[in-house]
């Protein structure tokens, strides 16, 4: 498996309802 991790839309928003558990990526910048 080599696909890139992809940006949490959610989490760029603010409010990741999965948290550590998202299969999204939370970046901080």
């Amino acid at each position: 498996m080599n696909r890139r991790p992809e940006l949490c839309r959610n989490y760029q928003r603010g409010s990741c309802k999965y948290g550590a558990q998202c299969r999204f990526v939370h970046a901080n910048s």
